[in-house]
């Protein structure tokens, strides 16, 4: 089931929920030239045989594996995240974002 909406409406802007969703898009949109996508493969994605790399832990977050994923991932971050990103505030937001 696709959540259309939430039932509850938040009372801020969701602008860190709105930058986080430009910049999985815009890298996204970025590296679907398939040349630049094996590039960032291998220069951003996490691959677990390589071992753990707070670089890669930090980039691989914004790696989507094709539009469904990406268009999934983006509307269920715009449905729920503005409620999160109130409850928290935008600090403990981002920090949840990046540990998840």
């Amino acid at each position: 089931m696709l959540p259309l909406r939430d039932v509850n409406p938040s009372t801020t802007a969701p602008i860190l929920t709105g930058i986080l969703i430009a910049v999985n898009v815009g890298v996204f949109w970025h590296y679907s030239d398939p040349e630049l996508l094996q590039e960032a493969i291998y220069t951003l994605g996490y691959i677990p045989a390589e071992g753990f790399t707070l670089k890669k832990a930090l980039t691989s977050m914004f790696m989507h594996g094709g539009w469904l994923h990406l268009l999934f991932n983006m509307w269920t971050l715009w449905v729920f995240g503005d409620n999160i990103e109130e409850a928290l505030g935008k600090v403990g937001y981002a920090l949840l974002y990046v540990g998840s």
